[in-house]
């Protein structure tokens, strides 16, 4: 990631050096060997999930907006900050929490962060996400999301399946509640009576 073209990151490098990003820390000692190298990303993905924390606890509505610059930093091809099981467990956790609804730029990032293999890990943070999501009316959202963990390899149980299904009957689509039916028989998933509410 090119820190220097994320205003989002400017932050960090006002931090102390142990909180500096890998570009800062690597330019240091550039001729370093491979474990110094790894030191330096594994120091930088921690100050960057740390930022992450910290913006998306934040009340501050600008803060909203620089957790999602720091995100699609971190999911950037050229990334040295690649997200981890830190970063998912902090996104996911914070955005099945927040009450606010997700934007459509948060939405695109989090199917491409299921499409790249990062999606809730426990059945309850995901199907808090399909939830919120069918509850803000993003079900096409709701069900682009499943399907990318899905196609991802992620496990999709009953619960959120039932989500999605309560979410695309009150959107009244018949059409996509009888696919999903369908692709739940494929999964071994029974739906049960009680949908999430």
């Amino acid at each position: 990631m090119r820190m220097a073209k994320n205003p989002s990151l400017t932050a960090l490098r006002r931090r102390p050096s142990h909180a500096r990003p890998a570009s800062a820390v690597a330019s240091t000692d550039s001729h370093g060997s491979d474990g110094e190298h790894l030191r330096s990303d594994k120091a930088s993905l921690r100050s960057c999930n740390d930022t992450l924390r910290s913006l998306l606890r934040s009340a501050v509505r600008r803060h909203r907006a620089e957790a999602l610059s720091v995100l699609r930093g971190m999911l950037a091809p050229d990334s040295s900050c690649r997200p981890d099981s830190n970063t998912c467990a902090i996104v996911f956790s914070s955005w099945s929490k927040q009450s606010l609804p997700l934007d459509n730029e948060a939405l695109g990032l989090l199917v491409q962060m299921a499409n790249m293999g990062f999606f809730p890990t426990d059945a309850f943070h995901f199907t808090q996400l399909v939830n919120k999501l069918c509850r803000s009316g993003a079900t096409s959202a709701a069900w682009d999301f499943l399907h990318a963990v899905k196609d991802a390899g992620g496990a999709v149980e009953t619960p959120a399946c039932n989500a999605l299904l309560t979410g695309l009957a009150t959107a009244r689509d018949f059409a996509r509640m009888n696919l999903l039916f369908s692709e739940m028989k494929g999964m071994g998933v029974r739906p049960n009576v009680a949908n999430e509410k």
